[in-house]
């Protein structure tokens, strides 16, 4: 096997080779497929060219680039599987090409992916995808797993209200593919756009999902409104960053009430251990300076290596409690804007957070910042978040030197000067 130069992956094709993809002409259309992660989105794109497909880098970038070819009743096109992202804010690389790609009109028809289990959720792409003006077929997959969950989806009524085709599958069974491939095709020859223009605020795109679905889509009602209630809070620009901090804020609270749990019952047994070693290390004469150091020395590192220990872990499993129920999403999402202004996503706000409780689990958590200078920003700002060391011993030197008053304004003032050199 050799190296292709062109896409940067292993292959058979010859160096610099770029006819190894596909290239658009008059009478080949060109299929977008676009879509947020594990929206199946990747499994159609298999199905539909089969051992017919490309995989290389876009020019200048590690993203993968797939492109693919299909025929139906003897047409051919080109399908373009777009790099998944959660929206069209050009953020990441992945935000980046899929919006160039699409604003620079190189497919003749995208195909919107969306989870039917998860409609809600799934259409954000679609807001943003509103107002491009570009040919468009949404495609709700997994349609089998919404039934599953008691969900149903009107689909004619969500065409009639977004101005183009509709069409409900599963991506794993073939035979839903015919509805797909004709769908495609009608499409190909209306060029029907989404009926909206395009929206800027977050509020904005789920006020437009909410009324997109608001008699669409039918399940259990009170779960349904509890859910809306919830994200109408979470995603408030105001409200949302209130509760954000809330609960970030209960989540140290009770890794702290946790640690001190965990350090009362290290104490106990490391002071009745230390007790017995001492009495034992005395009785055969060993030398006072080694017994103070294991005694003393090694039975509080002990103590305070559990106590950090304990904290850390109450910290991750909030953290991990708020990621399975979806909300560190949500977080992520209504601090893009705010991180944006000095040149991070919006998921640069967790490391921060997890920063608060240990700088080196902030330093870490830096690895879902899929944009490599973007990534080693956040590293050298979550160096200045005060963590749980810092909170505790900045007060109480500043305290017992400057006393109450005199105390109180060079913490504040510390904080002050960590916050503006971040």
């Amino acid at each position: 096997m050799s190296r292709c130069e062109a896409c940067a992956s292993e292959k058979t094709c010859h160096p610099k080779d770029s006819s190894r993809f596909y290239r658009k002409d008059d009478k080949t259309p060109v299929i977008a497929l676009l879509g947020q992660p594990n929206s199946g989105k990747s499994t159609i794109f298999n199905m539909m060219t089969g051992s017919h497909q490309h995989v290389g880098n876009w020019p200048g970038k590690t993203v993968d680039r797939k492109e693919g070819e299909c025929r139906w009743n003897g047409q051919r096109m080109i399908l373009a599987d777009l790099p998944g992202s959660y929206s069209l804010s050009a953020g990441s690389d992945e935000e980046v090409i899929t919006r160039d790609y699409i604003t620079a009109g190189n497919a003749d028809l995208v195909l919107v992916m969306a989870d039917a289990s998860q409609l809600r959720r799934s259409l954000y792409m679609l807001a943003d995808f509103v107002g491009t003006k570009v040919p468009a077929v949404l495609v709700l997959n997994m349609m089998d797993v919404a039934k599953g969950q008691g969900v149903t989806v009107n689909t004619d009524e969500l065409s009639r209200k977004l101005g183009i085709p509709v069409v409900p599958m599963s991506a794993i069974r073939k035979k839903d593919y015919r509805s797909l491939y004709e769908t495609i095709q009608a499409a190909l020859a209306q060029k029907n756009v989404i009926v909206g223009e395009t929206m800027n605020s977050a509020e904005e795109k789920m006020a437009y999902i909410d009324a997109l679905l608001d008699g669409v889509v039918t399940a259990q009602k009170r779960a349904d409104q509890a859910f809306s209630k919830f994200d109408r809070l979470a995603l408030s620009p105001v409200r949302g960053k209130l509760m954000a901090f809330g609960i970030i804020l209960v989540i140290f609270l009770l890794a702290m009430l946790f640690a001190g749990v965990v350090g009362g019952i290290a104490s106990a047994v490391l002071t009745s251990l230390s007790g017995v070693l001492r009495t034992g290390m005395e009785h055969i004469s060993v030398h006072p300076l080694l017994i103070s150091l294991i005694c003393d020395v090694l039975v509080n590192v002990l103590y305070f290596a559990l106590m950090m220990a304990s904290f850390v872990l109450g910290i991750t499993l909030g953290f991990n409690l708020m990621e399975e129920t979806g909300y560190l999403a949500r977080i992520s999402f209504l601090f893009d804007h705010t991180m944006s202004k000095v040149g991070l996503q919006g998921k640069t706000i967790m490391p921060f957070f997890m920063g608060l409780g240990c700088t080196i689990a902030g330093t870490t958590g830096t690895r879902v910042v899929d944009n490599w200078g973007q990534r080693v920003l956040a590293i050298a700002m979550s160096w200045a978040v005060p963590c749980a060391a810092t909170l505790s011993v900045v007060p109480t030197i500043a305290i017992a030197l400057f006393g109450s008053t005199g105390g109180f304004l060079v913490i504040v003032s510390i904080f002050l000067f960590m916050f503006l050199m971040m």
